[in-house]
């Protein structure tokens, strides 16, 4: 019994790096594509928008996911689809920004 509660905690801590490092590698990858789709004269206020937009779902986020707690499938779905469609929306970034200017 006492191995098996060391690889579920070793599993879980394993996944709990690969998810950190995707959030960080997701919202780095955010940051840069922002710079490259608008231009220099409103680039600080998206960005500021898109920032303000971010505290305000990782501030809902910690009521939804405690809400969600008691019923561990459910907030595996919702957190499963709010990955897919945010996978889906970079799908569908309208353009590519490899070699437009930055101004």
């Amino acid at each position: 019994a006492e191995a098996l509660h060391n690889a579920d905690a070793t599993l879980i801590i394993s996944l709990s790096m690969v998810f950190n490092m995707s959030m960080t590698v997701g919202w780095n990858t955010v940051n840069c594509f922002s710079t490259e789709c608008f231009p220099t004269r409103m680039r600080a206020t998206v960005i500021g928008i898109v920032a303000a937009f971010g505290r305000i779902g990782s501030i809902s986020a910690q009521f939804i996911n405690s809400s969600l707690q008691r019923d561990p499938v459910v907030l595996l779905i919702v957190t499963g689809t709010n990955m897919l469609l945010g996978a889906l929306a970079v799908l569908l970034l309208p353009y590519n920004t490899s070699g437009v200017s930055l101004d």
